[in-house]
């Protein structure tokens, strides 16, 4: 595949193969994930992008009906509709190998669906981010310049500090990474468990593992499709943040 980073276009659909392999990422914004699928696609498992996210993603959307030769708003879609979407999913996004992989974060995750019409067994990944106030100065980044990962040209503004945004976005998050908690417990299910700071901080022995879990030891780690996005300005928002919050709680205690 000569683009390095996976999307929705045709350029990415793959012959028709048999589904021998799948696996779910399962992810909270801004924790890695990107890294992460775009690093297993480059490796060729799969190609795990956000097939669910209709709401927030035109063109996921756009795929859905281009791929289902429909013109309706997925999120509404019937459940027989999500039944043939995923079934032409599999059939346009398993590779060649006969891996097929998603990611999905909890809100979008279709219950009753996605077991239903994957093949057995399914494999779980699921990537977490242990600092939540980076996670939400990151989205709160992200959200406001447009820009996603760091492949992606920003089309937004740099954001102003605002207690009170940030604050939503971190307690939204951390009630995200509660419905993974809910989700894995209620589930006897093969999960391997990561995290953005893994990542980070030993990339190759991170996705080495990964690959392991897959059951595809011997490939080559490539290097990092994406890098880290970085900016002076989201350290002292996350200094502030955590000066304002503790003096919330301060004000509580009085």
């Amino acid at each position: 595949m000569t683009q390095l980073i996976p999307n929705f276009s045709e350029l990415w659909d793959q012959p028709s193969s048999p589904t021998t392999h799948n696996y779910i990422i399962c992810c909270t914004p801004r924790s890695g994930s990107n890294l992460l699928s775009f690093t297993l696609a480059k490796q060729g498992l799969g190609i795990p992008l956000e097939y669910f996210n209709f709401r927030e993603n035109p063109k996921c959307s756009e795929f859905f009906n281009r791929i289902c030769n429909t013109e309706l708003d997925p999120y509404t879609a019937s459940i027989e509709q999500k039944q043939q979407y995923l079934r032409e999913l599999l059939r346009k996004r398993t590779t060649e190998n006969g891996i097929f992989g998603l990611k999905i974060f909890p809100h979008h995750y279709p219950e009753n669906l996605i077991e239903t019409i994957l093949p057995e067994p399914i494999q779980y990944i699921w990537i977490q981010r242990r600092d939540f106030v980076g996670q939400a100065i990151s989205f709160y980044f992200a959200q406001s310049l447009q820009q996603w990962h760091s492949k992606r040209t920003a089309s937004g503004e740099l954001p102003s500090y605002s207690f009170k945004d940030i604050f939503e976005i971190f307690t939204d998050l951390k009630n995200l990474q509660r419905e993974w908690f809910r989700f894995f417990k209620d589930r006897n299910v093969n999960v391997y468990q990561t995290s953005f700071e893994d990542l980070s901080n030993d990339f190759e022995a991170t996705i080495q593992n990964i690959n392991e879990f897959l059951g595809f030891p011997d490939l080559d780690i490539p290097d990092a499709p994406i890098q880290k996005q970085t900016h002076p300005l989201k350290l002292e928002f996350q200094e502030r943040f955590i000066n304002d919050i503790t003096a919330q709680k301060h004000k509580r205690l009085r």
